[in-house]
């Protein structure tokens, strides 16, 4: 349960096409339609289904994943819809481009529950793949679509798309003809997941729904994906993290039954875009060094250093500030350098922040780890926002 001030979501499991029930239809926001045979270059495919729209557009007719559309003496059919079933309208955008439609050799699918006696291969078939196919095509009026990677839900368990044969096609015909394979993933889901977007990766030119627009669609699309806690994730250009898990430590998946908490923004530190392994690695170094690692390629490509900067110009000066004045008097000794103050104290002989060795009568800073650096080299990097 969402605690004051939070709001959980949830992964609403999508019906299939073949069981949707009737109730009043929505007007689509964009559909896709692919040819089921080639069409000469030359003809747009977008004005041979022209007539064909505006009549089932004019008629109310339902429009759904499979719907074969006849158009000007070829043949079509509806791959993806949005929402699932509904109807066209004014605002609906008709997207035509993409592979024709070939009748598949092979379908894997993956069902996900958990495991019980009798779940073989033909059980899992018959129970839970093959009715999603039953009277499809049958008047001549739908046929059967699989497409890679998608996921529906049938009888409370969701069925995901693993891959298809021909190998490189992406959605394909399913027939009488296709071998139809199942692998059971019993993997159990989360009972609630926090994931939080990195601030400096939202949009600022227009308004948007944090879970309806990224995590949700981010989810719907990996749901055989394991995750864990310290995770992150890229849906539609924004980062997140995944910041806890019930049960805690544990690698499982996100489902419908996965309660959902996305409030919070996270700046754009090394401690959050980092693995926790490599957080822990890099917190024990120098902050001088800090910046010029995560540079390097040895966490990574330099991506993390760059969002770093990224996101730091991007705040107010205001809120860049480090610590103040008066931390530095309390919490750290000043002093000048000498061969015997190092020999005593046995410091370090460079300053890890420009990497230049300490000189007779420089001014020193020791911070409470009792790492020693030149006053103006830290006091610089103390008063501005460090990377971890």
């Amino acid at each position: 349960r969402a605690g004051p001030g939070q709001h959980a979501h949830g992964l609403a499991p999508v019906p299939s096409p073949s069981h949707v029930e009737e109730t009043s239809m929505e007007p689509l926001s964009r559909i896709q339609i692919l040819p089921m045979q080639e069409i000469p270059a030359e003809c747009d495919r977008l004005d041979l289904l022209r007539d064909t729209l505006r009549m089932h557009k004019n008629n109310g007719i339902a429009m759904q994943a499979g719907l074969r559309l006849q158009a000007a003496g070829w043949n079509f059919a509806v791959v993806q819809c949005s929402p699932a079933r509904g109807i066209l309208a004014a605002e609906t955008t008709v997207y035509v481009n993409g592979p024709v439609l070939v009748h598949l050799s092979k379908v894997l699918f993956t069902v996900l529950k958990e495991r019980s006696p009798g779940d073989s291969e033909e059980a899992l078939l018959s129970r839970y793949v093959r009715p999603n196919f039953a009277n499809v095509g049958t008047d001549g009026s739908r046929c059967a679509l699989a497409v890679q990677g998608e996921s529906t839900h049938f009888r409370g368990v969701a069925i995901h798309v693993t891959s298809i044969e021909p190998s490189g096609q992406t959605v394909g015909i399913v027939d009488e003809q296709t071998q139809l394979c199942v692998h059971l993933d019993d993997v159990a889901e989360f009972s609630r997941i926090h994931v939080i977007p990195f601030a400096h990766t939202l949009p600022s030119a227009y308004s948007f729904d944090c879970f309806a627009d990224y995590v949700k669609p981010f989810f719907q699309r990996h749901i055989v994906e394991r995750f864990a806690a310290g995770q992150t994730f890229v849906q539609s250009g924004v980062h997140f993290k995944v910041v806890a898990v019930e049960p805690v430590g544990c690698v499982r998946r996100v489902g419908p039954g996965t309660v959902i908490f996305t409030e919070g923004r996270l700046q754009a530190t090394a401690a959050d875009l980092l693995s926790p392994q490599h957080a822990r690695l890099l917190s024990v170094i120098p902050p001088g060094l800090q910046m010029m690692i995560l540079q390097s390629d040895l966490l990574g490509n330099g991506d993390i250093a760059d969002q770093i900067m990224a996101a730091q110009g991007m705040q107010p000066r205001g809120r860049r500030s480090g610590v103040s004045a008066s931390f530095l008097a309390e919490a750290t000794q000043e002093g000048v350098w000498s061969t015997e103050l190092q020999a005593q104290l046995q410091l370090e002989q460079a300053c890890t922040v420009c990497l230049e060795d300490f000189r007779e009568n420089d001014r020193i800073r020791q911070l409470p780890c009792r790492h020693v650096f030149h006053s103006s080299c830290i006091d610089e990097w103390l008063c501005c926002e460090a990377p971890f």
